[in-house]
C-alpha cells in the first residue's frame, strides 16, 4: 500500500538517527526517490530480496537479535540492515577485515567481527574477489565462480567454529534471526554450532 507522509517522515527520522549523517542523507533522498517514482514497490536492501521474505515471519518492528555470518557491506545486499534500521541489533561476522571496519563504522549497535566461520578450527586461506561480495574459503567456488581476472589477492585466516564465536560475544541463547551467506563454505558453518 501507498506509504503516507507521517510514515515517510518516520522513516526518514528513523533513518537520519540510525545512520552517519552522510549516508542518512544519501539513503533519505533514495528512499524519497524511490517512493514517488514507484509508490508501492518496497524498499529492499538484500540482494535477492531475502528481507522481504524474513518479514513474512517476523515482526521486525519488536527489538530483536540476528547472526548474519558473511555479513560483507553494512547496507549494500546487506540481509540484516533492514531490521538494524527498525532498532535491531546483532553479531554480524565476516572473513574479511575491510569489511568488518565498514560495520564498526556504520552500525555501532552491532558487534561486528572478523573471523572465518568453519566446523573445524584450522589455518584456511581467504579469497579476495574485486567486489568482496564473492570472496571465499573454498577453492571449489573460487575456482568455478570466480574468473582470475577479478581475484585481488588471498588472505591466510584460521577458522573458528560459530558456537564458540557466539558465546565469546555474548549472543542470547534465543534469538530471531540467523543469516549465512559465506559463498561455498555454507556447509561447513552450519555445522558449526548446534540447531537446538
Amino acid at each position: 500500500d501507498r506509504m503516507s507522509a507521517g510514515t515517510m517522515l518516520r522513516r526518514m527520522v528513523q533513518l537520519w538517527n540510525e545512520l552517519p549523517a552522510r549516508v542518512a542523507v544519501t539513503e533519505i533522498a533514495w528512499e524519497c526517490a524511490h517512493k514517488l517514482l514507484r509508490p508501492y514497490a518496497h524498499v529492499g536492501y538484500s540482494q535477492f530480496a531475502e528481507d522481504h521474505l524474513v518479514k513474512g515471519f517476523l515482526d521486525i518492528n519488536q527489538p530483536g537479535f540476528y547472526v548474519d555470518v558473511g555479513c560483507n557491506h553494512p547496507m549494500i545486499n546487506s540481509n540484516t540492515i533492514e531490521f538494524y534500521l527498525r532498532g535491531w541489533r546483532g553479531l554480524v561476522i565476516d572473513a574479511n577485515p575491510a569489511c568488518i571496519a565498514e560495520f564498526s563504522r556504520w552500525r555501532p549497535r552491532d558487534v561486528a567481527i572478523a573471523a572465518a566461520i568453519s566446523d573445524v578450527e584450522c589455518d584456511a586461506t581467504l579469497t579476495l574477489e574485486e567486489s568482496t561480495l564473492m570472496s571465499s574459503l573454498s577453492t571449489d567456488f573460487v575456482e568455478s565462480m570466480i574468473p582470475a581476472s577479478r581475484i585481488k589477492g588471498v588472505l591466510p585466516v584460521r577458522t573458528t567454529r560459530l558456537d564458540r564465536l557466539m558465546v565469546n560475544a555474548g549472543v542470547p541463547a534465543r534469538f530471531e534471526l540467523l543469516s549465512i551467506d559465506v559463498e561455498g563454505f555454507d556447509e561447513a558453518a552450519l555445522r558449526s554450532f548446534d540447531l537446538g
